[in-house]
């Protein structure tokens, strides 16, 4: 008959499976690792990204909703985050209309990596020891995070995920049809050649235009 378990090997199991949770599952790693407490709509984002990455059920994404609904928080800071964990060997870009912005959730993303929680789930990915650019930084695993301002030039960079966060400034901006050009310009010349072979694209916005940012990406892609 076996032994029934003590407090601390009781402690210890359920400890490892809260760890294999936020490993397997986004919405988990955001609440032990990120440390904010996901909504319905927050969970379904979390699975909606999970299903794109772990089961290759689709290359992009397009995810609009209104300011104030922390799609940011999950989108472009958990979510990249755990991507790294996951695969620390690859590559991240994300974009924005300023690279002001890009690199406040560069920020983010990378004191997270480089945090003893994300360490705890994610053994083998943490942050490079000569990371210290919010602009571009690396994993111990050499996978690579660059944080991009639209009109900037990625060349030499490739990456399995790209995250465009409200890479359009303002709806004064979408109003203008040679503004919203330069945008769509600027995406297929330099930053959709950059991603690699069935690389994820996901585009976080709140609509300003019919043809912004994700109304192209519907139309388009």
């Amino acid at each position: 008959m076996t032994a029934p378990l003590t407090a601390l090997e009781q402690m210890l199991v359920e400890e490892i499976a809260r760890r294999a949770d936020a490993e397997q599952h986004l919405a988990d790693y955001a609440r032990r690792v990120v440390g904010v407490t996901p909504a319905l709509h927050h969970r379904y984002i979390c699975d909606e990204l999970e299903r794109g990455i772990l089961n290759d059920e689709w290359d992009d994404c397009v995810i609009c909703m209104p300011p104030g609904s922390s799609k940011s928080t999950y989108v472009s800071h958990a979510f990249p985050a755990w991507f790294l964990g996951r695969f620390p060997d690859d590559n991240v870009i994300l974009a924005s209309h300023t690279a002001t912005l890009a690199e406040k959730w560069s920020r983010r993303v990378r004191d997270t990596v480089a945090s003893p929680e994300h360490t705890r789930v994610f053994e083998h990915s943490t942050l490079s020891r000569d990371s210290t650019s919010v602009s571009k930084w690396s994993t111990s695993e050499n996978g690579e995070f660059l944080a991009a301002g639209v009109g900037m030039s990625i060349l030499g960079f490739r990456a399995g995920l790209v995250i465009l966060d409200d890479v359009v400034a303002s709806f004064e901006q979408a109003q203008s049809a040679t503004q919203l050009e330069k945008i769509h310009e600027w995406f297929k010349a330099d930053l959709k050649s950059r991603m690699k072979p069935h690389a994820k694209i996901v585009n976080i916005c709140q609509r300003t235009a019919a043809y912004d940012m994700a109304g192209y990406m519907m139309k388009e892609f």
